[in-house]
């Protein structure tokens, strides 16, 4: 890992970078996903919301929170539901599924 003098701006990617270590005993590739879940997993990585992705994916709530549930249980999350982002979000940047917030 790099040590960049710049401190990051981003909120989320400092946290990412504080937790990039959590997750060391993760040996899951993207490659183990299906579709869907890569999907849910690049808008969980822009900062989106369960109600968001839903309507980007026209999925309803409940059905989002079911592939959050199978991601976070092969990624062995088993944390509060703040750490279970954080903690996807960290495995997406490593595997390189990090996605921008993107402006409309």
């Amino acid at each position: 890992m790099k040590n960049n003098s710049t401190p990051r701006t981003d909120p989320i990617a400092r946290q990412v970078d504080t937790l990039q270590a959590s997750l060391r005993y993760v040996f899951v590739s993207p490659m183990d996903f299906g579709p869907k879940q890569i999907r849910i997993i690049e808008l969980v990585t822009q900062g989106l919301q369960d109600k968001e992705i839903a309507d980007r994916m026209c999925l309803s709530i409940s059905g989002v929170k079911w592939y959050l549930r199978a991601i976070y249980a092969q990624l062995n999350l088993h944390r509060p539901h703040g750490y279970k982002r954080r903690g996807l979000m960290i495995w997406a940047k490593g595997e390189g599924l990090w996605r921008s917030k993107k402006k409309a």
